[in-house]
């Protein structure tokens, strides 16, 4: 897996660019290009949030900021419309 390098200057960077196009406050995601991860990675990643949905669907916790957009990504990138509402 290709390491991110993590800087102040890219976070300022993700904040100037990742704002709402229009009236509305939403931001639109997208991948301009394919990201590849090890299978497992990927396996323990679905199960951690898969997790956090039965808590959340128990009414014990809510999911993440994180959390919310790892399951719209893996969600797109198989293809499946996600039922739960980013917020």
């Amino acid at each position: 897996m290709e390491e991110i390098k993590v800087s102040v200057n890219m976070f300022d960077a993700l904040r100037t660019a990742l704002v709402p196009q229009g009236t509305a406050s939403i931001v639109r995601l997208q991948m301009q290009g394919a990201a590849t991860f090890d299978a497992l990675f990927i396996q323990q990643a679905i199960g951690e949030l898969e997790k956090a949905c039965t808590w959340q669907a128990m009414g014990m916790g809510d999911l993440t900021k994180l959390e919310q957009l790892a399951l719209h990504l893996l969600c797109d990138s198989a293809g499946l419309t996600c039922r739960k509402k980013a917020e």
